[in-house]
């Protein structure tokens, strides 16, 4: 009987130490990225996340797809159709490594494609002594392509992640990759993904041009790969672009567009 009591006695004990020192379980995450805004593109074209997390494509215009390998060669893993403006389609990806896909369509024609990198989380260290500050995590930018490239402009696009920190963010661009012009900068607040655009003019006919994406807060510096495209030459079509009409009345109505001659 003795013996019994002191078993009962102990077995709480054990219980109590493997429960405090259960790992514990990182909630999942779902990342968003956008089909065929504006370009022939995924944006934003890489992403890394961790086992377990979904991807949420969503589509921005029609004719496009997602599909899992390389562009001609698909390797089976998934694969969307071809969809319209406002489709979605998840995948949740349970195994580390490099998954590439693209668009059916234009994959091979328009080097649409991207890449989803599922990294094993790092464990979390024993923290030792007396705990100091968090660091403040630097934000995450990516650089997408170029838009609406005329003789003269450009839109510049990109990503950030601002990761819970006031950031501010703009494109440097030029001739190489020292690059030499800033555009204006904006302020990105939260903890999502969002859109970074910029409207460039004063260029070069005919002339290739460097840009990315540069995030700054008070973690630090980031700076999103480079991008190249090239302008029209000067004696190429006009690029328009029409806007959505303004000051609708019963019988009348002003409609508007931009012109780049």
């Amino acid at each position: 009987m003795k013996t019994f009591s002191l078993r009962i006695a102990v077995l709480p004990l054990i219980m109590a130490t493997l429960l405090a020192f259960r790992p514990s379980v990182a909630s999942a995450a779902t990342v968003t990225v956008t089909i065929g805004n504006n370009c022939f593109c995924f944006s934003p074209e890489s992403v890394t996340i961790h086992p377990g997390d979904t991807v949420h494509w969503t589509w921005s215009s029609t004719g496009h797809s997602t599909t899992s390998g390389s562009p001609g060669m698909p390797n089976g893993m998934w694969d969307s159709g071809i969809q319209s403006q406002g489709h979605t389609f998840d995948r949740t990806f349970n195994t580390a490594g490099s998954f590439n896909y693209y668009c059916t369509p234009h994959g091979a024609c328009c080097g649409m494609t991207g890449t989803i990198t599922v990294a094993n989380a790092s464990p979390t260290p024993t923290p030792t002594g007396t705990p100091g500050s968090t660091p403040t995590p630097t934000p995450a930018v990516t650089t997408s392509p170029a838009t609406n490239v005329a003789s003269l402009s450009a839109t510049l696009n990109g990503s950030v992640n601002p990761r819970g920190t006031t950031t501010n963010v703009n494109f440097q661009y030029g001739l190489t990759t020292n690059y030499g012009s800033t555009t204006a900068m904006q302020t990105k607040t939260g903890n999502t993904v969002q859109a970074v655009s910029a409207n460039i003019s004063g260029l070069t006919a005919n002339t290739t041009y460097h840009f990315r994406i540069v995030g700054h807060n008070g973690g630090g510096t980031s700076f999103g790969a480079d991008r190249t495209f090239t302008t029209l030459s000067a004696t190429g079509p006009p690029v328009v672009s029409t806007s959505a009409a303004t000051l609708i009345a019963s019988f009348s109505a002003t409609l508007n567009g931009s012109l780049d001659p």
